[in-house]
């Protein structure tokens, strides 16, 4: 795939793929380990895009085509998931992806999803170590392996937070990497944090 680099204006750098092929889907997720399956429906198309800041991976991509992926997120690392439009009859694990759904998968978990045209979504990539650092930071209350890899879903992320998120996302797709927030990674991860740790405290 031909790729478009450039820093964002926060110092980190981001690369965009265009998606033309469903092998492109492999690496939905940097590093993931992904069976990818072109379903019934329109031409695949959309774009994928990376950064890698400070032991934080963000991954995204906005899909344009039916697919189907199951595989491995990443062996030794978690990986925190926000669905920021999901197409008509898109699911995760069996279940109906909703708009704002959060979700966290452990190293070595599989997953198993479903992709309509016009999905988008970011991940928020990083090895436990760091998740729990950053737990302690944040002073949520949440115990990462708690987590099961079908069971490992936050709370919904609602307007305002997931607008600004998904304008943000926008922006990275149409490689205007420049205009991207300063530590958008930071604020990502920010955000899916304090939604595992609202929905761990409404099963208490």
């Amino acid at each position: 795939m031909v790729s478009e680099t450039a820093n964002g204006s926060g110092g980190g750098t981001w690369q965009r793929f265009p998606v033309r092929r469903i092998e492109d889907l492999r690496n939905a997720v940097l590093g993931a380990e992904l069976e990818t399956m072109q379903l019934s429906g329109p031409p695949l198309r959309g774009s994928l895009a990376f950064s890698a800041s400070r032991g934080i991976v963000i991954s995204t991509g906005v899909i344009g085509g039916m697919v189907g992926l199951r595989g491995v997120l990443a062996r030794d690392a978690v990986t925190l998931l926000l669905c920021l439009t999901p197409g008509h009859g898109s699911r995760l694990w069996l279940d109906t992806i909703r708009q704002g759904d959060t979700a966290a998968v452990l190293p070595d978990c599989e997953v198993d999803a479903i992709f309509s045209p016009r999905t988008a979504y970011v991940a928020v990539t990083l090895a436990q170590d760091r998740l729990r650092n950053e737990v302690t930071r944040s002073g949520q209350r949440i115990d990462p392996t708690a987590f099961a890899c079908a069971r490992s879903r936050g709370a919904r992320v609602r307007p305002p937070q997931l607008e600004e998120v998904t304008r943000q996302v926008a922006l990275i797709h149409r490689a205007a990497f420049h205009e991207v927030q300063p530590g958008f990674d930071r604020a990502v991860l920010a955000l899916l944090l304090g939604q595992l740790a609202s929905a761990e405290t409404a099963a208490e």
